[in-house]
């Protein structure tokens, strides 16, 4: 399953992006996703870029993580989540007051509502499945949001 996720390592991305695969700000992650291979893999591959992922396997607990955790710079969450899916939780990340960056992944390109993500601030939609550049290129991207604040 890590192949199927990574399919590079990072040795190849670090060629590939001239030295830019580890961002100069470790930042802290959550990661949702009810898919426990794709969260273990997204968990590893977030590590080897040199951030701090913490995982949520749904809505409620990833929302419980908010609450406790402060310092979150980053959420990366799957749109197809049992119960309050994606979106849902998205919503209510930011009545709480989350207003930081926000990532979707999702493997049905259906789902993924770019209203949705306009009204609520989603800066970007990954598809499954994803490869370790993918990561690394978001995590530039988060990481230029995160310096303009």
């Amino acid at each position: 399953m890590v192949k199927r996720y990574c399919g590079e390592s990072a040795k190849t991305v670090t060629a590939k992006n001239k030295g830019t695969l580890l961002m100069s700000k470790s930042m802290k992650i959550l990661i949702v996703d009810d898919d426990t291979a794709l969260l273990a893999t997204s968990k590893l591959m977030f590590s080897s870029l040199g951030h701090k992922p913490i995982t949520a396997s749904d809505a409620d607990q990833a929302l419980d993580i908010l609450k406790e955790d402060k310092e979150i710079d980053f959420i990366f969450t799957d749109l197809g989540l049992p119960k309050i899916d994606g979106w849902e939780l998205i919503h209510r990340a930011r009545v709480e007051g989350f207003d930081k960056p926000i990532a979707v992944v999702s493997g049905v390109s259906d789902y993924v509502n770019k209203e949705l993500m306009e009204d609520l601030k989603v800066f970007r939609n990954i598809s499954k499945p994803f490869k370790l550049s993918d990561l690394s290129d978001l995590l530039q991207s988060v990481e230029e949001i995160i310096g303009e604040d």
